[in-house]
């Protein structure tokens, strides 16, 4: 499988390796773009008082928009990295969602002040998110994908 077809397609299967090796250069790729936003726009926090909470609205329009566009990139890619796991496992990628939805809501959530009704649903999805977050990493990080050819292509450990 091509590197665009692993990171951005959403058909066919992929064992643990790939899976794995996959998630940790997302990751490389993630911190490589924070060391070069750091270095892009350092200079600008320098300037906000100690205890000043920094959030991602203090950024340059320009900052934001590369902000935005690595986010979009590297969901996209780690969605399609766990749906072709998820085929592996003989399951719908659609069962994604049970993961990233409820990630997504907690990030919206946490901007909300941390009191009254908004906390506590914040709490929840917060806790939602974890046993999520939890059965994907055992699921697809540890167990093997379905032997042989299944309803989403040929075992990958066969190829």
């Amino acid at each position: 499988m091509g590197f665009g077809a692993l990171f951005f397609g959403f058909n066919g299967r992929i064992g643990r390796r790939p899976y794995w090796l996959g998630h940790i250069g997302i990751f490389i790729v993630a911190i490589a773009a924070i060391a070069i936003l750091a270095v892009a726009v350092g200079d600008r926090f320098q300037a906000i008082a100690p205890g000043d909470e920094i959030t991602i609205f203090a950024l340059p329009a320009g900052a934001l928009v590369f902000v935005l566009a690595v986010e979009v990139i590297l969901t996209i890619a780690s969605l399609a990295l766990t749906v072709k796991r998820l085929h592996d496992r003989n399951r719908t990628g659609w069962l994604a969602l049970v993961f990233y939805v409820p990630s997504w809501l907690h990030n919206i959530l946490a901007e909300s002040p941390p009191f009254g009704p908004a906390f506590w649903l914040t709490s929840v999805v917060a806790a939602v998110a974890s046993l999520a977050a939890l059965w994907f990493l055992i699921e697809l990080g540890f167990f093997r994908g379905t032997r042989g050819p299944n309803r989403f292509g040929e075992d990958p450990v066969g190829i």
